[in-house]
């Protein structure tokens, strides 16, 4: 048996194994080739060995043996090969079979099966090493021939697992080493990628919401929230683009957090506004949501459509849709037809709520829409939310039971609309007291045990339902009512006629809103005796005069005040039996328990299981009743008298006996 020096595999000397040993392995061409040279040249080759073999040299397999074996040329044999020359044994190579022609090519596939073959053939060598096809050299050939040929690249891979090979650390090193992916690790690439062709920042708030701004090659420049499905996918094209293959989950999550990092620690600080917000001089921006990323400005002057500038940056959900081009005709009229409201002031209130909803910042109040069945109610909901934040799915939504849920809708669109909420739970109208005035709510972050996620939000909200849906008084201190009438059978229109109907009217309407805007900006108002939402109240009360006579607005919000507060006077059990107690009295003082049993007289028997159990939830229920009182002539104030917490319920006109200390 001959024997040959391989210094690739530790110098070891192997038996040469004979031609036929091995399964014949596919060649580059579409005829089949064995793993081994012809007989004669493979003598040829292996006098070569034990004569000049020097340190890197490789044995020489490629292989033409098949059904349509071309001959070697006359006048061939095992002499004819310098095997010093190795350009003439290339030569020779190219004349033996189906080879490409190309001398790059050539060199290619010449180097990259010589070593496949000796590697397969050294697996054969009773002193076999399962770590020799990690060397760089067999790791780029093991390369090669997965991207040249997968089937043989599989042979290839069930040889050496046969072999001892741990196959799957084997994979990963030849993927590491993908020509696709010039040599760098995935996640590496796809961070390069980022870095190259976009800038990252962070919003000013303190948990630092990672950003990337793109900027196209016609100037648009779009701006992504890092954790968005809109940027996870701009990172798949990037990476496609560049390698022909998407990245896996893996990559992309390594990658994202890295970027995420480099946002929030080394990236500059913007503001980040959804559909409104306002630049350092005071201008109002609204995000119009098309393809443009323009947005209109508006200031005391008036208001054009621009590209935003650099102190102002919009985020778009996936739900984000685009509002239309408002037209310099305006008319505040446009949508009365289309608004099925029972009077002229329902009307003015709704443009109200509309104006203060295009404003950057809170409070929003709640527009609560009510009427009967058949009064187009959640019509009328999902136009004042297409008037305003437009969104591509889920215009309507039920009532989320969960404050979670709630915050997750509030972080995602601007504007918020409830459909058929039948009634409102006390913590459901805590949470929408707060995205009224501004609150936060912090929860555990998923998959972990002590890190708290938080949300924080002010957003515009509208429900609608039958009846009197909000019932505690500071959610009604919060919204503004309107009421919508009956459509008679022969005026009832299609949802698609009233779409068409709306999309005409609407760049009218908005023109004129944002008219009334820039009238705000240029000559603001504060009211002297302000309601509950002052802000909001002061901001329309600047708008309303390029709109109507100053003080419509107020005087329509003022009586719609009245007409909630009888609504939550006859729905509070509680305040109008006290009520009624006082009526012939001109004051009260006793412990909670003394005015349980003074009012038990007074309930109805049919309401008795509405009214408080205890003496301390009736406390609780003269709490959120004292605003309703004070209104009606009574004021509630807890008092301690000889160290005793005591209720007074005095009317102002009287002498509230034996007061000592508030509590």
């Amino acid at each position: 048996m001959t024997s040959i020096h391989d210094p690739v595999f530790g110098g070891i000397d192997a038996p040469l194994p004979a031609a036929e040993t091995h399964k014949p392995l596919k060649g580059n061409g579409s005829k089949s080739r064995s793993r081994t040279l012809p007989k004669t040249k493979r003598r040829s080759r292996k006098a070569q060995f034990e004569t000049t073999a020097s340190p890197g040299t490789v044995l020489a397999s490629v292989d033409t043996t098949d059904s349509d074996h071309h001959e070697a040329p006359a006048g061939d044999t095992p002499d004819a090969v310098d095997g010093t020359d190795d350009a003439a044994y290339r030569a020779e190579i190219a004349s033996w079979g189906d080879l490409p022609t190309g001398e790059h090519l050539l060199d290619i596939i010449v180097s990259e099966r010589e070593r496949i073959n000796a590697l397969l053939e050294a697996t054969r060598a009773p002193d076999w090493k399962p770590g020799a096809p990690f060397k760089k050299d067999n790791i780029t050939a093991l390369n090669w021939l997965k991207n040249t040929d997968a089937a043989e690249y599989e042979d290839c891979i069930s040889t050496l697992r046969a072999c001892g090979v741990r196959i799957g650390p084997l994979q990963q090193t030849i993927k590491a080493l993908d020509p696709k992916l010039s040599g760098d690790a995935p996640a590496e690439i796809l961070i390069d990628l980022i870095n190259e062709n976009v800038e990252l920042f962070h919003d000013a708030a303190k948990s630092k919401h990672g950003y990337a701004d793109l900027t196209t090659d016609d100037g648009v420049r779009h701006t992504y929230a890092l954790n968005s499905q809109a940027f996870e996918q701009l990172a798949v094209t990037l990476f496609y683009g560049q390698t022909g293959a998407g990245p896996s989950k893996e990559t992309i999550n390594t990658a994202f957090n890295t970027i995420k990092a480099m946002a929030s620690c080394n990236a500059l600080a913007r503001p980040v506004y959804l559909r409104t917000g306002k630049d350092e001089q005071g201008a109002i921006w609204i995000d119009l949501g098309k393809d443009d990323w323009n947005a209109v400005c508006i200031t005391a002057a008036g208001w054009e459509v621009l590209a935003a500038p650099d102190d102002i940056r919009f985020r778009r959900s996936e739900l984000t849709a685009a509002l239309p081009m408002p037209s310099i005709d305006g008319d505040i009229n446009a949508l009365r037809p289309l608004l099925n409201v029972e009077t002229d002031e329902d009307y003015v209130l709704t443009v109200g709520w509309i104006l203060g909803a295009f404003s950057p910042s809170g409070p929003y109040p709640l527009l609560v829409v009510t009427g009967e069945q058949g009064t187009a109610k959640s019509t009328f909901t999902r136009l004042i939310k297409r008037s305003v934040d437009p969104v591509t799915l889920a215009e309507l939504r039920s009532m989320p039971k969960d404050e979670r849920d709630l915050m997750i809708a509030a972080t995602n669109c601007h504007v918020l609309a409830f459909d058929n909420v039948s009634k409102i739970s006390d913590e459901q109208s805590d949470i929408l007291c707060r995205l009224a005035t501004g609150g936060g709510y912090a929860t555990r972050k998923l998959h972990t045990d002590d890190i708290e996620q938080v949300f924080d939000a002010t957003r515009p909200v509208i429900m609608n339902g039958i009846g009197s849906i909000a019932t505690r008084g500071d959610l009604i201190d919060r919204a503004i009512a309107v009421s919508l009438a009956p459509i008679p059978r022969d005026a009832r229109k299609t949802q698609a006629e009233i779409d068409k109907r709306f999309e005409e009217a609407l760049p009218r309407f908005l023109g004129a809103i944002f008219n009334a805007i820039a009238h705000g900006l240029r000559e603001p108002v504060q009211l002297g005796e302000p309601p509950r939402l002052a802000d909001f109240a002061n901001w329309v009360a600047s708008c309303e005069p390029a709109l109507w006579p100053p003080g419509t607005f107020m005087w329509a919000y003022g009586a719609s005040r009245d007409d909630a507060d009888e609504d939550l006077l006859e729905a509070d059990l509680v305040a109008e039996t006290v009520l009624k107690f006082m009526d012939k009295r001109q004051s009260w003082q006793g412990s909670a328990t003394e005015l349980q049993d003074a009012l038990e007289d007074l309930i109805p028997d049919r309401q008795k299981k509405f009214w408080p159990a205890g003496s301390n939830s009736l406390s609780t229920r003269l709490k959120r009743a004292a605003p309703l009182l004070k209104q009606r002539g009574v004021e509630f104030v807890r008092r301690a008298t000889n160290g005793r917490r005591q209720i007074c319920l005095v009317k102002p006109s009287g002498q509230a006996p034996f007061f000592v200390t508030e509590i």
